[in-house]
């Protein structure tokens, strides 16, 4: 069967996944409901994404800074499309606000920029399910940057799955053998980057986007993002000229355009629009939480698609990030 029909068939399913989730959300009042399936949907985009990534840099030797810079662009274009039909005049303003500029640049730069291209190079030193583990330790240090900023206490809801999500990733990484890690080196450091820019991209623009609006902070921080992904390829392709010329150039035939364009437009657009939306309603901490379907989503469509085999230890891990989502999501109702 053509990879091509495969990648479709995985949409699918887990478009009924998200239709299924919604009716667990019933119990909610709209704001939650809402934000808790943008969050969930955002996430698990994201796992698609991700193992799309996996296919193009390893079946066609993409660069990982030609795949960030394509994705970014893709999506700017986009969010800048939208932003001048339905919010031109909102735009205008936001961008003769000095505070505005800033913390767009710095959420273009910091954030978005930072977040996806160190998440495509951790997927280019280990894989796709590694990758999406590493980057949920954002689910860790979210609620930790919180504390210590004195932003409050967590509830217990909260709590239990911030410890359940970390053991998660623990058992993923060590393959129960906390004295070493199953990744190279530079897959280790370029993961936890990608969990530290992805925390600083879900906290920082909260005053912007209460200001705002997700949408349209959201878009302009993409445009940003994607000057500085440019300017980053130019550079690097510049200096690097013994690249292979396929890493900066890849013949792509149906199939990798297909994930190319899942990339650029479902993993990127979509999936910021939604999730960053998750995070305007329901806050940073259940965001990053129902976050953890990303890495679900991820070894789910890599065993699907790519063929990819887990190990006991995979799906214990795999099964504690589902109880997170049912603790979070369910706790939020009751609240």
């Amino acid at each position: 069967m053509p990879r091509s029909i495969e990648l479709a068939g995985c949409l699918l399913k887990f478009d009924i996944s998200v239709l299924l989730l919604s009716g667990m959300l019933s119990a909610m009042n709209r704001n939650e409901w809402q934000g808790n399936i943008c969050a969930f949907a955002g996430a698990t985009l994201w796992g698609l994404s991700g193992v799309c990534s996996d296919f193009l840099l390893s079946d066609y030797g993409m660069s990982a800074l030609l795949l960030t810079m394509v994705r970014m662009v893709a999506a700017a274009v986009l969010f800048g499309m939208v932003l001048a039909v339905r919010h031109g005049q909102r735009v205008a303003a936001m961008l003769r606000d000095a505070w505005t500029v800033r913390q767009v640049l710095l959420f273009g730069c910091l954030g978005l920029f930072a977040c996806q291209a160190t998440y495509i190079l951790s997927i280019g030193a280990t894989n796709a399910g590694t990758a999406t583990v590493m980057q949920s330790l954002n689910i860790v240090f979210c609620p930790m940057v919180g504390w210590f900023l004195g932003r409050g206490r967590l509830s217990w809801q909260e709590a239990v799955g911030v410890f359940l999500a970390f053991a998660s990733v623990v058992c993923i990484a060590t393959q129960g053998d906390i004295t070493s890690l199953s990744m190279p080196v530079m897959g280790l450091v370029w993961g936890l980057l990608n969990g530290a820019s992805e925390t600083f991209y879900v906290m920082q623009p909260k005053a912007l986007f209460e200001k705002w609006g997700s949408f349209a902070g959201t878009g302009l921080g993409m445009i940003a993002g994607a000057v500085v992904a440019v300017l980053v390829w130019a550079v690097a392709g510049a200096v690097d000229g013994g690249l292979a010329a396929g890493a900066w150039a890849p013949q792509l035939d149906a199939a990798g355009w297909v994930a190319l364009a899942v990339v650029a437009v479902i993993g990127t657009f979509v999936s910021f629009a939604l999730f960053l939306r998750g995070v305007h309603l329901v806050g940073p901490v259940r965001s990053s939480l129902l976050g953890a379907m990303e890495p679900i989503s991820a070894a789910v469509l890599s065993a699907l698609w790519l063929g990819t085999a887990f190990t006991g230890w995979d799906w214990l891990g795999l099964c504690l990030m589902l109880v997170v989502i049912a603790v979070v999501t369910l706790g939020g109702a009751k609240r």
